[in-house]
């Protein structure tokens, strides 16, 4: 078998022969990727604990509750016209029936807002930029752009004899939620370090030259260090006044994609163990691929140039 990979490699054109190591290397590349987002994911979701909505710290954290509606809010998966919180769609011309190559027509993702619940409080859940991972999926087929029934009406499951694929993908209500993202309070549940609040205002002060002078005292136009003292007691006074205010104004925590794309935005109906175990099988195909494919491929071209 070998002998004959070997003859193959040497006798084949530089052409043919290159183009194919390239195309090689690059799924080597591929099958790194994998490997490397199959285990970061994977790590993330064992080392950032669960939080309660309730107590949640601010920043990259981990919900697990489940799926509701904002109240008020109805959500359509767009194919099946089914109840949801969250969709995913995509038409496919199935084309050339012998080739059984597919072209897509339309695609599309939701992006309106739901709430994950757990026993503590309720968390907003913007899904713009989130990777989802759901179980609820079907795939039917028709014979027009869009679908005149959905999976239950399709006569069948076969593509034969039938020009277009429905695929869609949902988040029901009430089901499992597990959530992996950036976690934010507006209102009174968190507000910060009151210092933060204070530096903010002193910093708005020093860009307005009408507002110093009312610290300057013995007006040399310029403030020195016991109106400085008094100016930052002002600052205090009116960030306690500023946070008395907002007091009134309810909390609504929301999870969003971050600004870090270290820290991955990931929504799943899959339980954390699950999730896990399937990007821990993404990571060991990817090194599959790596290992596999590039080892072969660099056999071929060191053969090819003579090393062996």
């Amino acid at each position: 078998m070998l002998t004959e990979l070997r003859s193959a490699v040497l006798t084949t054109s530089d052409g043919s022969f290159w183009f194919w190591s390239s195309v090689a290397m690059a799924a080597a590349g591929f099958g790194l990727a994998l490997l490397w987002r199959g285990l970061h994911r994977a790590r993330l979701i064992e080392g950032v604990p669960t939080a309660k909505i309730r107590s949640a710290a601010q920043g990259y954290i981990e919900l697990d509750g489940q799926a509701r509606l904002i109240k008020g809010a109805q959500i359509l998966a767009p194919l099946s016209r089914q109840d949801c919180v969250w969709y995913h769609y995509s038409v496919e011309n199935n084309g050339n029936p012998i080739s059984h190559k597919c072209f897509s027509v339309s695609s599309g993702n939701s992006d309106n807002l739901f709430v994950l619940e757990d026993e503590t409080g309720r968390c907003v859940i913007d899904p713009e930029g989130a990777e989802v991972h759901t179980g609820e999926a079907r795939v039917w087929y028709g014979n027009s752009p869009w679908p005149e029934h959905g999976p239950l009406g399709s006569y069948g499951i076969l593509a034969l004899g039938h020009r277009y694929r429905y695929t869609e993908r949902i988040i029901r209500t009430g089901d499992p939620l597990y959530a992996i993202g950036h976690f934010s309070t507006q209102g009174t549940d968190y507000q910060g370090e009151l210092k933060h609040d204070v530096g903010a205002i002193l910093r708005a002060w020093k860009n307005d030259p009408q507002k110093m002078r009312e610290f300057d005292l013995n007006g040399d136009g310029r403030i020195d260090m016991q109106e400085w003292a008094r100016a930052r007691q002002a600052a205090e006074k009116e960030a306690i006044e500023q946070r008395a205010r907002r007091a009134t104004i309810a909390a609504t925590h929301i999870m969003r994609a971050g600004n870090d794309n270290r820290y991955p935005f990931i929504l799943s109906t899959y339980p954390q163990e699950n999730l896990t175990s399937r990007f821990k099988i993404l990571a060991m195909l990817g090194l599959s691929m790596f290992c596999g494919i590039g080892l072969a491929s660099t056999w071929a071209v060191l053969t090819r140039l003579g090393s062996f």
